[in-house]
């Protein structure tokens, strides 16, 4: 039987097992307060800001999801549910279920914030409002309540690049509540396992930061922009791929640890080959890949 956005009243009746995730969610919630605290004492080292982040403290309304979107609300039912009724740009079933949405975000319902933030993405993905790109801005959402969460703009870990690295187990889960699942324990702590990792790899990162004191002399005086110094630190501590750790970058790594778009990644290894910071890898191969200049 296909699931038709009108049969959510007043919000997705999503439930869970707080006794099953009480325990990782004590540890993530730890280690996020840690964590927090480093990154008091050291100033500003470069870290991702993205706009959903820097505007935690506001509301998030219709607008500015249609801005990080940079188009207008579908115009065809969510794939995976069934044929969505009255769901054309402007229908009342999906403005009101969006509106619905927003309500619950931007009011204090006394969920713990991290928790917010997983049924905020399950959720958003549900709606689906947008033809293309939902993924991309239930992230965004993500990040706006997870700085809510830590109440500070700064991010230091990336959830997206966690979520890519199983992208499968993501799909078959955000799938089963798109098919009508309302029991999400799983989705939440498959989310809270996937920021447990991204935690992880963060304390790693300033733990090696307060050890060596920031960047190099040679960079740290230069003017960089936050990506910029990431992907320098991330070239300097080895970059993970596949084939394990290493000193090079490709412009679609790039863009997957910055949390920008391609096109972004490549003006930002332009601007340093034009600075003589980096230079083509010599070796070549599939990709082109970019090594900090000897």
């Amino acid at each position: 039987m296909p699931l038709y956005l009108f049969q959510f009243d007043n919000q997705p009746r999503f439930y869970w097992d707080l006794t099953k995730l009480s325990r990782l969610l004590g540890a993530v919630r730890f280690r996020q307060g840690i964590l927090v605290g480093k990154m008091e004492g050291l100033g500003d080292p470069g870290l991702i800001r993205q706009d959903a982040a820097k505007h935690y403290g506001h509301a998030l309304s219709e607008e500015q999801l249609l801005r990080w979107h940079g188009g207008s609300w579908r115009n065809a039912g969510p794939a995976g549910i069934g044929k969505v009724h009255a769901s054309s740009p402007g229908s009342p079933v999906l403005r009101a279920e969006i509106r619905k949405f927003l309500s619950w975000f931007n009011r204090d319902e006394g969920i713990d914030p991290v928790l917010k933030a997983a049924v905020a993405h399950l959720w958003f993905l549900v709606i689906r409002p947008f033809d293309k790109g939902n993924e991309q801005i239930a992230q965004l959402i993500t990040d706006m309540q997870l700085s809510r969460a830590d109440q500070s703009a700064r991010r230091y870990y990336s959830m997206s690049e966690q979520i890519s690295r199983e992208g499968a187990k993501y799909e078959e889960l955000v799938n089963k509540a798109r098919q009508g699942a309302v029991e999400i324990t799983d989705w939440l702590e498959w989310f809270l396992d996937r920021l447990d990792l991204a935690l992880a790899e963060a304390e790693q990162g300033i733990a090696g930061l307060m050890k060596g004191g920031g960047l190099p002399n040679r960079y740290s005086r230069l003017p960089l922009s936050e990506r910029q110094r990431l992907i320098i630190h991330k070239l300097l501590d080895g970059v993970e791929t596949s084939e394990g750790s290493g000193s090079r970058i490709s412009s679609s790594q790039w863009a997957r640890i910055a949390g920008c778009s391609q096109d972004t990644a490549l003006r930002d290894i332009q601007d340093l080959m034009g600075r003589s910071i980096l230079v083509k890898e010599p070796a070549g191969g599939r990709s082109t890949q970019y090594i900090l200049k000897p």
